[in-house]
């Protein structure tokens, strides 16, 4: 049993300044982490393995205002893991 990565990030975009964690138990195939925003907010991303280009390719039902912040987030788990 592994234990809960917490992964803070702070993304600044035009449109906003977000700030939160992430939520997860380790990046492996379908994978689903929790985001958390600070103004309570919260959704749910999926990592779906891209075996064309050995990374993956992230995905969510949130809200149109948090579109582009799940490619963003992606990254910084992939990169999260990938030092761990």
């Amino acid at each position: 049993m592994s234990l809960l990565d917490r992964i803070p990030f702070n993304v600044r975009c035009s449109e906003a300044n977000f700030k939160g964690e992430v939520l997860g138990f380790g990046l492996q195939t379908d994978s689903v982490f929790e985001v958390r925003l600070n103004d309570g907010s919260m959704f749910h991303i999926k990592a779906e393995p891209d075996l064309e280009l050995r990374r993956y390719c992230w995905t969510s039902l949130c809200h149109e205002q948090f579109r582009k912040l799940v490619p963003v987030i992606g990254k910084m788990i992939e990169r999260y893991f990938k030092r761990k």
